[in-house]
This record gives C-alpha cells, structure tokens and sequence, in this order.
C-alpha cells in the first residue's frame, strides 16, 4: 500500500533567470520508511527547466553533502490548454541511484516563471 506524500506546502513560483530554488533542510522529507516514490511534477505557466530530487542519510546544512536521487526536465505547459498546465511522473530513486533516509527538491529556473507543486505516492518495498 501506497502512502500520500506532498513536498511542498504550496505551488513555489520559479521566475525567469532567476537562481535555483532548494527546499531548506528543516523542510526535507524523512523518507526511511519507504523504498520509492512516484511523484508528480506538476507545472503551470513557464515552470522551471530542471527538478532534482536531492537525498542524505542527515540534515546537513551544506548542498554539497546531498546527492541527487533522481531528475527530469520538465515539459513546458501547451498554452493552448485551458489552464497552462503539464503534469510528468518522475520515479525516486532513479536507475542506477540511491534514496537516502531525507530527500527534498531544488529547482533550476527556465526561459520563463512558472510555479511547480511536487505530490506523489510512497511506497515500501
């Protein structure tokens, strides 16, 4: 059985050439108990150009200690969709990749703003 898992609180708007946006470290996930997650990378206008799923086994302040789990390259929105929305799965760990106990999102900014939401399903194996 699947539990609901949501990453972040609220839609986090990326804006164009801005910098990249990481979750802060007492925000990360304790994800120990599970062994994959589903989520759904959902975006609304421009959106960002990359998400990252960042895991560790503690919560160091330091980016340079989390190691990525997995990643996509999220589709822009059709604009000619009623609500300028896409939605894409993107599995943790990813092939060839760990999850560690703590996992949280850094988003890379594209050509243009955009707001992203991460949910998903997590799933003990």
């Amino acid at each position: 059985m699947a539990d609901t898992i949501q990453l972040m609180a609220a839609p986090i708007v990326v804006t164009a050439g801005g910098t990249d946006k990481v979750q802060p470290v007492d925000q990360a996930t304790d994800v120990a108990g599970y062994g994959r997650l589903d989520l759904a990378i959902d975006t609304l206008g421009g959106g960002p150009s990359s998400v990252v799923i960042l895991t560790s086994m503690a919560l160091h302040p330091s980016d340079s200690d989390w190691v990525e789990a997995a990643s996509i390259l999220p589709i822009a929105p059709a604009t000619s969709l009623p609500d300028n929305t896409a939605n894409q799965v993107l599995t943790v760990p990813a092939s060839g990749k760990t999850l560690f106990r703590y996992m949280r999102w850094k988003l890379t900014p594209g050509t243009s703003t955009g707001a992203v939401n991460i949910t998903g399903l997590a799933r003990r194996e």
